[in-house]
């Protein structure tokens, strides 16, 4: 064996250092179980202990929920001012009158298709599917007051 190959501990074969992970545990830096056999101890545990897991899982999410609650809240914020800047062209502001109170602020479908959208995406979802999907074009920021002024143009009183 020389300083570029190590012989794994799980499966016995020697195989190139790079097929191991680094752990400064060791003297020559590197884990004594080659990646693939600890991928195939990982998967095999998930699927042999997914009741324990789940429990387990369960049981930190009934102590830990006001944590998880607000870190959730805090990523949607997030993501939203993300969005909301985007689609304002790089400002937390209305594209149409420049009102910049983020509690007006929201996602206008250019196209006016909103409702089928949301249809096929679900209620509320909107800036993390923006976001999931790379920001695609047809949507902008407008303030509520824009949002009814446009639809009020086209007609739909009840659309907004």
């Amino acid at each position: 064996m020389n300083l570029q190959t190590k012989k794994c501990f799980s499966c016995g074969l020697t195989k190139p250092l790079s097929e191991f992970y680094t752990w400064s545990g060791y003297k020559d830096g590197h884990q004594g179980t080659c990646k693939q056999c600890i991928r195939y101890y990982q998967e095999h545990y998930r699927k042999t202990h997914l009741l324990e897991r789940r429990a387990t899982e369960e049981a930190y999410r009934k102590r830990n929920i006001g944590i998880l609650r607000r870190a959730s809240l805090e990523r949607r914020a997030k993501i939203r001012l993300e969005v909301l800047a985007h689609y304002g062209k790089g400002k937390l502001a209305c594209i149409e009158c420049g009102f910049d109170n983020l509690l007006a602020l929201s996602i206008d479908h250019i196209n006016n298709n909103g409702n089928k959208h949301r249809k096929i995406i679900g209620s509320g979802h909107i800036v993390e599917w923006l976001k999931a999907n790379n920001f695609p074009e047809g949507y902008q920021t407008l303030c509520m007051n824009c949002q009814f002024i446009k639809a009020r143009k086209q007609g739909k009183k009840d659309e907004v």
